[in-house]
């Protein structure tokens, strides 16, 4: 879906390859839809214009959560979103996110602590975010812990537990 922004995410995959950083591998997971074939095609042909052999398309996958683990950085880059699943579990994953400033993202991923929150439609910033942190990997692994640490309180039993606690205390 064009809502997503994987057509930035491709274009920050060709911006990252004349920076100066370590060859990055972007992986772009999910099922192509009937309706959304002629925006796959799209995609493909701008991997195929720019000739990227670090853009990956996985197509729909079983094993996300592996996938994940395997990662070091998560990318939302949607333009249009009210709460991203795949944010909220990609940081149950212990992953940092570098993500667009869309839904509520801004208010559970913490710029600067566990992810990055960036404008929309910038695929030159993207690409410049996630070669910093890939050249950073003391703080991807502190990012890393603070994204778990940042899950559990929002999205556990005991942190969802807590805010509707909090919640009802303050309506009262």
């Amino acid at each position: 879906n064009a809502n997503k922004g994987f057509h930035n995410i491709v274009e920050a995959a060709r911006i990252s390859r004349s920076l100066s950083c370590p060859e990055i591998q972007f992986y772009i997971a999910g099922k192509v839809l009937k309706s959304q074939r002629k925006y796959f095609r799209r995609l493909t042909k701008l991997k195929e214009k720019y000739a990227l052999d670090n853009v990956h398309f996985l197509g729909h996958r079983e094993d996300l959560p592996e996938i994940m683990a395997s990662s070091d950085v998560f990318l939302c880059a949607s333009s249009n979103e009210a709460s991203p699943m795949s944010v909220w579990e990609a940081l149950a994953c212990g992953l940092p996110v570098i993500s667009t400033d869309v839904g509520d993202v801004r208010n559970i991923v913490l710029s600067g602590r566990c992810g990055w929150i960036l404008k929309n439609g910038q695929p030159d910033e993207l690409a410049s975010v996630v070669c910093n942190v890939a050249t950073q990997t003391n703080d991807l692994k502190e990012f890393s812990r603070n994204a778990r640490k940042t899950a559990k309180a929002n999205f556990s039993l005991e942190g969802l537990s807590r805010q509707y606690l909090d919640f009802y205390h303050e309506i009262l």
